[in-house]
């Protein structure tokens, strides 16, 4: 009912362990709404989507329908569409468009957000993206009130700033990072805050140093490697075995495929994938809505984008032509 949708979204909802020891309640805990990235329509599924540039407009795919919402948004050729979350808290994804100004005020990164809970554009200047100073998007709830906060992680300092939503703040980060650093945003000790997490290469052997928000205990965890051109995802959730907890991640390409190497939180053993062409653009979500990660692979065919999901609801392959050459 809409009312109960309302009191979920608003953090009305909790649970409570009875026992007799303890017959009013032993344990409770709050009930928030996951934070999907692309889930436009807040059904906890991540959408097929892209935004056209050329004609300022973004493209989602209806899970259940398969009919095709068209929104326009945007103001130019030079928009770049970046990984979008909930910034207003309405339990859907906000489309974002960063675009960088050069010069006035030089580099400077304009954030532009079409909040859905209001139909309203909002715009932040935050983060200076010139070549020499490296700021890089580091979204993430870091202070755990459901909304996604704007934040860059800037790789010639390993400083990171961040606009906290919940008081509209802005919140340095100086001591945790270091030069030439990358940042892997997520949850990993599953308290419903962004930790702060860099990765480091360290004479070939990449290394994650996760802080957990938690309790304030840094993790070292050597995973993935430099020298065979390992990549992750700065700010995609990766999460294998549906716990809650963000994994570590790295893809690689081996011969002409591309192969998805996980940590998984919930044991600390290895889950490893083949999926799509070392030439296709890798994607991850939860497109089948198990609350666990898909990994798909896009491709372009003849002009027209072509989606392959690997759905982990029942280990079975999808495949979806949605988009054309120019998307994002």
């Amino acid at each position: 009912m809409p009312a109960q949708v309302a009191d979920l979204r608003a953090k009305r909802w909790y649970c409570n362990i009875h026992s007799v020891n303890f017959p009013g309640g032993e344990i409770r805990g709050q009930v928030k709404i996951t934070n999907t990235h692309y889930d436009f329509e807040g059904d906890g599924r991540t959408n097929i989507a892209v935004f056209r540039p050329s004609a300022n407009t973004v493209y989602t795919l209806d899970n259940i329908t398969n009919n095709v919402y068209v929104n326009r948004f945007g103001s130019g050729a030079d928009d770049n569409w970046r990984p979008t979350s909930d910034f207003d808290g309405d339990g859907r994804s906000d489309p974002v468009i960063v675009k960088l100004t050069v010069p006035p005020p030089g580099n400077s990164g304009y954030h532009t957000i079409l909040q859905t809970g209001s139909n309203t554009v909002r715009t932040v200047i935050w983060g200076n993206f010139a070549t020499a100073v490296g700021d890089t998007l580091a979204y993430g709830d870091y202070d755990g009130d459901s909304k996604q906060d704007i934040a860059v992680f800037r790789s010639s300092t390993g400083v990171r700033y961040i606009i906290e939503s919940s008081t509209n703040t802005s919140r340095v980060v100086q001591n945790f990072g270091a030069p030439n650093d990358l940042p892997a945003v997520g949850d990993y000790d599953k308290d419903g805050k962004t930790d702060l997490c860099v990765v480091r290469n360290t004479g070939g052997q990449l290394v994650w140093y996760i802080l957990n928000s938690s309790n304030g205990q840094l993790r070292v965890v050597p995973f993935g490697s430099a020298t065979f051109n390992d990549s992750f995802f700065f700010f995609n959730q990766i999460d294998v075995d549906g716990d809650g907890a963000q994994d570590i991640m790295v893809n690689r390409t081996v011969g002409v495929n591309r192969v998805y190497y996980v940590l998984r939180s919930s044991d600390n053993q290895l889950y490893t994938l083949q999926r799509g062409l070392a030439t296709d653009s890798p994607i991850v979500g939860d497109y089948d809505g198990d609350g666990k990660t898909d990994f798909a692979s896009r491709r372009l065919v003849s002009g027209q984008l072509l989606w392959y999901i690997y759905q982990s609801s029942n280990q079975q392959g999808r495949q979806v032509a949605f988009g054309a050459a120019g998307d994002q």
